[in-house]
Order: structure tokens, then sequence, then C-alpha cells
């Protein structure tokens, strides 16, 4: 008996060369994704549920967010790719934002390109944003999902221990908020 499955939609009207720059991208950038995830599971698994030890739950939160941003920065790269062979996807503005750059006025009056403060909270809608648009799709991060509040508080977390302030660090991180932001990240991979 040979039944045949529908066709997947989404599958039609891809573009080849398109199709082998994502997955030319891909390549280049999940080796990084996989590795910092692996590290993260590794720190967690060397530390016991109830444990004090708080710098390696940090380590494995901050390895599990560095995975979500290779992700990113993968996201990014197919985008620049893709938008160099269809001119006019993307506004200089865009192309500069999945760069991760912005032009600013030196003391003396030159245009200069510097490294952006992106967040990554913003980045997470933006990038899949403008490469879902590369290839006449659209994205939709579903922020009321239970999926997207764990994954939140794990960029919450990341950025009081990244970005630490004297009203925000997070001294008590444990094996539970560290094993919730590896899977949140799975989640959202």
């Amino acid at each position: 008996m040979n039944i045949e499955m529908p066709k997947d939609p989404r599958l039609e009207n891809l573009d080849e060369e398109i199709a082998e720059i994502i997955f030319e991208e891909f390549k280049r950038n999940m080796d990084l994704v996989a590795i910092h995830l692996r590290d993260a599971r590794n720190m967690l698994y060397g530390v016991q549920d109830g444990s004090s030890d708080r710098a390696l739950c940090k380590a494995a939160l901050l390895l599990g967010a560095a995975a979500l941003e290779s992700n990113l920065v993968y996201f990014s790269g197919a985008a620049l790719r893709i938008s160099e062979k269809r001119t006019g996807l993307f506004f200089p503005g865009q192309i500069r934002y999945l760069k991760g750059i912005e032009e600013v006025v030196e003391e003396n009056g030159k245009l200069v390109e510097k490294l952006a403060r992106q967040s990554l909270s913003n980045r997470l809608q933006v990038v899949p944003t403008l490469l879902a648009r590369t290839v006449q799709r659209t994205y939709q991060l579903k922020t009321r999902s239970a999926a997207f509040q764990k994954l939140a508080r794990t960029i919450m977390r990341r950025d009081a221990i990244a970005h630490p302030r004297a009203d925000r660090y997070i001294t008590e991180l444990g094996w539970w908020e560290a094993a919730e932001a590896i899977d949140s990240v799975e989640l959202y991979l």
C-alpha cells in the first residue's frame, strides 16, 4: 500500500540557491551552538541537585544563553547572505542591525561603524523576523507561552550575571534555574 503524504506548503517556492545558503550558514554555526549546549549540560551534570555550587550553575546558565546567541548569529548570517543575492530586501539600518553595528559620529566629525549594543530580548524577535522575510515568510514569537516565559527568566538572569548592578545581581542561582535555562534555550531552538 502506497500512501502519499500531502506536500507541506511551506516548502513550495523555495529557491535552491537560498536553501544552499541557509545550509552553508548552518554548517558554519551549528557546531558552536551544539558546543555551548553540550558544555552547559556537562556543567549542570556536575552539580548535584541542592548543591551549593552556584558558580557552576551560573556558568551553565551563561553557556545556555551563549547557545541562543550563537543561533541568532547563524540567523543573521543567513539573512545577510540571502540579502546579497536578493537586493532590496532590507533597508541599510536593517543590514547594520543584522551585522551588529551602528554608525556614529566621532569628535572629529568622521562617520564610523562600531559594535552596536543590542538586547538579547529584542534580537529574539527581530533577527528571525528579518530572516523569515528573506524567504517570504512571517515570524511571530509567542511571548505568552510558558516556553517563552522560561526564556525571559533565563535572559533576565543572564543579564543580571553578565551586566551586574547592585540592585539586581543574582547571588542565589541554583540547579533548578540553570536547568530551566538550558531547557528554555532548547525549546526556543
